[in-house]
């Protein structure tokens, strides 16, 4: 009785904070009070990771949010003060669309964690070709552009969407540490 006392004291005294804390693992292997410590702390040591992965997450999204949050504010106020309506609106419309995108990648990798990734043939030709032409749109301002040599089709067993979010973050990065 004593093992199993043990065992509820540490129960009762675990939360969020002290995840990390060891369960007392008490008598041999083979007993149950022990198989039920054991178990309890790997579903601890799960939970753990489990916590500081979404405190990562969290922390990383919301960076990725507030940078394109700032530069819309910064285009706002740029507008404001130029009187170049025209401008501000094309360039805070950019910034809306980025930000929308960085949502329903938010939302896709959300949705991956609890359903299979389903694959399908695909053709990516078409999908590059309007990736790139975004992509430069985007940064039109820095007068780069990418030259596509592809054939008519090129067929892929993958994700659509999980391929449409990997090909557009590389190109954007590469347009984006461009220097023009």
């Amino acid at each position: 009785m004593k093992n199993i006392k043990q065992l509820v004291d540490y129960v009762q005294d675990i939360d969020i904070h002290n995840l990390d804390k060891p369960v007392p693992l008490t008598g041999p292997e083979n007993d149950e009070i022990h198989i039920i410590e054991a178990t309890l702390q790997k579903t601890l040591n799960t939970i753990k990771e489990q916590t500081d992965s979404l405190k990562d997450f969290v922390s990383h999204a919301s960076h990725e949010l507030k940078t394109p949050l700032m530069s819309l504010s910064s285009i706002i106020d740029v507008g404001e003060k130029t009187g170049e309506h025209s401008k501000t609106y094309i360039g805070a419309k950019r910034v809306l669309h980025g930000i929308n995108r960085l949502f329903e990648t938010l939302l896709s990798i959300t949705k991956r964690e609890y359903h299979k990734i389903e694959k399908a043939d695909i053709n990516i030709v078409p999908l590059i070709t309007a990736i790139k032409d975004e992509v430069e749109q985007n940064y039109a301002d820095k007068n780069i552009t990418c030259s596509l040599s592809l054939p008519k089709s090129f067929i892929v067993s993958s994700n659509e969407e999980i391929f449409h979010i990997i090909f557009f973050n590389l190109l954007q990065n590469a347009f984006k540490y461009t220097n023009a």
